[in-house]
């Protein structure tokens, strides 16, 4: 199978991934950082995987890296967003307003980009399962 990870070195992600490059599947996966990308590649088999970065805060270069790789995404079996962030917990009276804006582009505004930059490549593939993740941010009076 021909499987797609966002969110690749978080909990979620790193698990999935190991787990479908375990069961030989051809696995595309997606890491925010640099670092991230780094750790990776130093942990998994790489014939089986293809690591490469995208920062879904950064939404003009969703499209880019998915039509960068459209022709995988045409024959994926799934697609999996792990990704998110989950802000931080403290008092709503004292909101870091631009910390909360991020929370809210990772965990949502990201995901229907992603979402509409996808469905020019499925939209044929009726074998596709498609898996989202949301994280949601906790605050207290």
């Amino acid at each position: 199978m021909n499987i797609i990870i966002f969110g690749a070195s978080g909990s979620i992600g790193s698990f999935l991934t190991k787990e479908y490059i375990s069961r030989r599947n051809k696995v595309l996966i997606f890491t925010k950082n640099y670092k991230s990308k780094k750790k990776l590649q130093e942990s998994l088999n790489l014939k089986k995987v293809t690591i490469d970065q995208l920062n879904l805060e950064n939404f003009s270069s969703i499209n880019r890296k998915l039509n960068q790789y459209k022709f995988f995404i045409k024959r994926t079996n799934i697609i999996i967003n792990a990704s998110g962030d989950l802000g931080e917990i403290k008092s709503v009276l004292n909101i870091n307003l631009k910390k909360f804006k991020k929370t809210l582009n990772v965990n949502f505004i990201s995901n229907l980009v992603l979402l509409q930059g996808l469905s020019k490549y499925i939209k044929k593939n009726k074998n596709l399962l498609i898996i989202f993740f949301f994280c949601c941010c906790c605050y207290k009076l």
